[in-house]
């Protein structure tokens, strides 16, 4: 049995949205990554909020775009990211882990300067970010991976009355 794709969340400003749907179509060609965009599977209304949360706490990765776009003037990250950040961080089991994409060259906020990152704008920038994934999917306990394919496999509840 075959380990499930690595679920990549993609966290971005909304000025980005144009190079982060490249990112994705990339990414979603790649066989064990389900990347994860916003734009391709939610649809506009109230419920945003709770299917970002469901999607950050389903995610392996974390994979944070970062641009001149997403940090303002006074070097703050767009609120569109920090709230994939905060959710990321109350994962109770396996958090996700966090990678950067640099869409451009630009400075990554000191919180953040410390985690891995990648360059899309680089000739081999999309190499070196699946590259990084698959380093990061081989970190996976077997275990963990054995626990997905059970509840995967299992039956769905029984519909409440």
């Amino acid at each position: 049995m075959s380990e499930p794709p690595l679920r990549v969340f993609l966290s971005y400003a909304t000025r980005d949205r144009l190079t982060v749907r490249q990112v994705y179509a990339r990414l979603a060609q790649v066989e064990d990554l389900k990347p994860w965009f916003d734009d391709k599977i939610l649809l506009p209304g109230p419920e945003w909020n709770q299917e970002i949360s469901k999607a950050v706490l389903a995610a392996h990765v974390v994979l944070v775009c970062f641009s001149s776009h997403s940090i303002n003037a006074r070097g703050m990250i767009d609120r569109d990211i920090v709230y994939a950040l905060n959710a990321a961080v109350r994962k109770p089991e396996l958090q996700p882990h966090m990678l950067l994409l640099k869409l451009e060259a630009c400075e990554v906020p000191p919180p953040l300067s410390g985690y891995q990152s990648a360059h899309w704008f680089e000739k081999s920038g999309f190499d070196h970010l699946v590259t990084l994934l698959h380093d990061y999917r081989n970190t996976i306990p077997r275990s963990v991976w054995e626990k997905e394919q059970q509840a995967a496999a299992a039956p769905p509840p029984p519909p409440r009355d």
